[in-house]
């Protein structure tokens, strides 16, 4: 305390230049003391370098009257006056880091500066479901709001919340939306930003509401929330966990236990994609048991009895839609079975190779069945495959909600850089095909 009592002496004593007095200090001291004292002058937080600004500004500097808040800071006057915001700002971040100062758990100064602002203090942003869905809800109730990056929304149910929402959200595959927006586009404020919501089908969505289709929403939403990864707001029904470490089991052990092949447990049948269709020629060529409404009683334990008995599980999509991957992925690849994928999705490019197999790499149902057959019998590259899948964990899709709130929150914070308009939402989420890979031999 002594020695930094000296240097603040040294360093505002009248008539002495501010490189004379850094010198004098250097030369009086070890140059490790000397940047010692610079150090410990540096302001705590951006906010005082400003302060400091303000005040030697409009204040009088010849009366040797100080603000003892901001300690003689003469070193951020300096800065303040020579360089230009960003260049002080580094070097208080860089300070703030030294001193662990750091906010929202940054470990780096240099990532992502925007998450050293003061989120709290920030103006509220208000995001407003206009017609949630209501096994949305339960979501909601678990998700904590002070949890994301930015700390300052808060999520509303109440339509009478509309003109003062930041965000409003239409989920387009349920009722309640209206084939004509709430306001119309001269009346409706330009920084109220539109999304349209659906975790749904392009097909189930047109199905269950015409609103999405209606002209009058055409240059009227502003960001899609969908399971599309090119989705402003990406909300998958699962995302794969890196596990430190990977599990390690006796897979030798679990192989033989199954005494099964393959299992499909499904209640919507006749199915637009066609499955139905496909496993009636694949059973002709290995054995599938099925389960659900479309087959056999499924027993409350079936999740059990699956990942325990059965080397594959049958994850075919019920609709052949660009990129939609459900639960038929994520639920099973936790289980100790090998899941057959079916859908519109090049699965190879986001998930890891070799702990899944797609059927569009077979030229038909027959070839799959030979693959699936010397796969079962093969208990050293049927490990293989639980191995991968070992390596990853699945995320709650709770959580995965709440990330795609904090999602909305940022950039909502940050709306000049997130500005844009959809010309047609229906069109953006695209068709789904007809099924063409249900051929035999």
């Amino acid at each position: 305390m002594e020695l930094r009592m000296h240097c603040y002496r040294l360093m505002t004593m009248k008539n002495v230049g501010f490189y004379s007095r850094i010198a004098f200090i250097l030369l009086a001291t070890s140059v490790s003391v000397g940047v010692w004292c610079l150090y410990g002058m540096l302001p705590r937080s951006i906010q005082e370098i400003k302060n400091v600004g303000n005040e030697f500004n409009h204040g009088n500097e010849n009366s040797g009257t100080w603000n003892s808040n901001i300690k003689s800071f003469l070193i951020a006057n300096w800065l303040y006056k020579q360089y230009n915001n960003s260049n002080v700002i580094d070097i208080v971040r860089k300070h703030e880091n030294l001193t662990g100062n750091v906010r929202d758990g940054m470990k780096s100064p240099f990532i992502d500066p925007v998450l050293h602002l003061d989120k709290n203090s920030l103006e509220e942003k208000l995001i407003l479901w206009w017609n949630a869905p209501g096994w949305l809800l339960p979501w909601q109730e678990m998700t904590d709001m002070t949890k994301c990056q930015y700390k300052n929304c808060r999520v509303s149910f109440e339509k009478k919340d509309f003109q003062k929402s930041n965000a409003v959200v239409f989920s387009i595959g349920d009722a309640g939306m209206g084939h004509i927006p709430p306001v119309s586009m001269k009346e409706r404020n330009p920084d109220q930003a539109w999304l349209f919501f659906t975790l749904e089908s392009p097909i189930h969505v047109k199905r269950a509401s015409q609103a999405i289709l209606s002209p009058h929403w055409h240059n009227a939403l502003n960001w899609s929330w969908n399971y599309r990864p090119d989705s402003d707001i990406f909300h998958p029904y699962g995302r794969l966990n890196a596990r430190h470490p990977p599990l390690v089991r006796n897979y030798s052990d679990i192989f033989r236990n199954k005494r099964k092949t393959i299992a499909w447990l499904v209640s919507h049948c006749g199915s637009i994609g066609g499955r139905d269709k496909y496993v009636d020629i694949l059973k002709k060529y290995i054995s599938v048991d099925i389960y659900g409404r479309c087959g056999q009683y499924a027993p409350d334990n079936i999740d059990q009895i699956i990942s325990k008995d059965y080397k594959f599980y049958l994850g075919f999509e019920n609709s052949l839609c660009i990129n939609y991957v459900t639960e038929k992925f994520f639920h099973y690849y936790s289980m100790d079975t090998i899941t057959v994928l079916r859908g519109k999705t090049n699965y190879s490019e986001y998930f890891p190779a070799n702990s899944f197999i797609d059927t569009a790499d077979f030229p038909n149902i027959k070839a799959l069945a030979e693959r699936l057959k010397q796969l079962s019998e093969n208990e050293e590259e049927f490990i293989k495959y639980m191995k991968i899948k070992d390596q990853y964990e699945i995320t709650e899709r709770a959580i995965i909600y709440q990330d795609a709130v904090c999602n909305v929150c940022e950039k909502l914070n940050n709306l000049n850089q997130h500005r844009r308009i959809y010309k047609n939402a229906a069109e953006w989420m695209g068709i789904c095909d007809l099924p063409k890979d249900i051929i035999e031999k």
